[in-house]
């Protein structure tokens, strides 16, 4: 019996051993949702987008939360190991989405060009978190970024890794809004940043390959276990 064990282990050991090769080769796809929040440092509201026309936005809080989908069509990814990564959109396409909030009034940027959201740490002596989504033309962009030479608040450099940042005196802040229709701006800001967090809300989403393999993983194995099972069994007579 013993002997007949011996050879059978090694079998469901391969079997084992190719199925988290093929778990492990899964394609990471998730949505990454970026928050920024403070205050505007100075900003005009023109055509009342946020409250009254002509307002000033100038010490008013604000909330810039960024949608980054690593599955948008045309959306290219690229990251140097321990150093930083980030992914991008081309003419016309853009894997970033935002919204700002003002006075408790949301405008939607719809992220229908470029856009970039990238992310310094790890090795890198910045820790950094820059986010930017731009409108279907190029009337109207929004961007925020948190970096530091000193403050290593960024552990890894992958920008779906969670971050919960409080901002500190020795960090750069900042970045911009403004929307228009090509000849008039609308509104426009600037902004001092307080608080980023980010958040990956997707999991690995498995690409129709690495599925298929898998699923001939397990049932290859499983048979190997119960030829295992019968065979004990047998030899146990």
């Amino acid at each position: 019996m013993r002997v007949r064990e011996m050879k059978i282990r090694p079998m469901a050991l391969a079997a084992g051993v190719a199925l988290s090769l093929i778990l492990v080769n899964i394609a990471a796809a998730a949505t990454v949702v970026t928050t920024f929040t403070g205050t505007v440092s100075v900003g005009l509201d023109r055509t009342g987008l946020f409250g009254a026309p002509g307002a000033s936005l100038a010490g008013d809080a604000f909330k810039a939360v960024y949608t980054t989908d690593d599955t948008a069509p045309g959306a290219v990814s690229s990251s140097t190991t321990r150093f930083d990564s980030q992914i991008t959109g081309g003419p016309g396409v853009s894997p970033v989405k935002a919204s700002l909030e003002i006075n408790g009034v949301t405008f939607f940027v719809s992220g229908g060009a470029g856009g970039e959201t990238r992310r310094g740490g790890d090795t890198n002596p910045t820790s950094s978190v820059t986010l930017f989504a731009a409108g279907d033309d190029a009337n109207t962009g929004l961007s925020n970024f948190v970096s530091s030479f000193t403050d290593h608040f960024s552990l890894s450099s992958d920008y779906h890794a969670a971050l919960n940042h409080v901002v500190r005196s020795d960090d750069g802040t900042g970045d911009y809004f403004f929307t228009g229709d090509g000849t008039n701006t609308f509104a426009w800001a600037k902004f001092d940043v307080a608080t980023v967090t980010v958040q990956s809300v997707g999991g690995a989403v498995p690409e129709p390959g690495p599925w298929a393999l898998m699923v001939l993983g397990i049932g290859g194995l499983g048979a190997v276990l119960r030829r295992r099972s019968r065979n004990v069994e047998r030899w146990s007579v």
